[in-house]
């Protein structure tokens, strides 16, 4: 099952997201609620889509999504994509290679 979001938080605009590049202000930290929503149900749809097998977030800070593999896996380690549907295609295909689908 692919995840059915294509891009980033709030549609692909991740300018009231704070990244590297931010100036520390205040203004400039505060996350919308609708990117924080659209970023974390990104990431809930992910690991869903693994069954468990991978735990997903979003970095605040980095503007990516990062994806590491639960015990036992026969591999160890952090994946990370800007957008969804770039981290899926990783998981997608590591599992493909490492894991027998059922």
């Amino acid at each position: 099952m692919k995840p059915s979001i294509q891009s980033g938080p709030g549609g692909g605009a991740n300018a009231d997201v704070p990244g590297p590049d931010h100036d520390g202000s205040v203004a400039v930290q505060t996350i919308s609620g609708r990117a924080r929503s659209d970023a974390e149900r990104a990431a809930r749809v992910i690991q869903e889509a693994t069954r468990g097998r991978w735990l997903v977030w979003y970095g605040w800070y980095t503007r990516r999504f990062w994806a590491t593999p639960r015990a036992p896996y026969p591999w160890y380690g952090l994946m990370e994509a800007a957008t969804p549907a770039g981290l899926w295609e990783q998981i997608d295909g590591l599992d493909a290679r490492l894991v027998r689908r059922g």
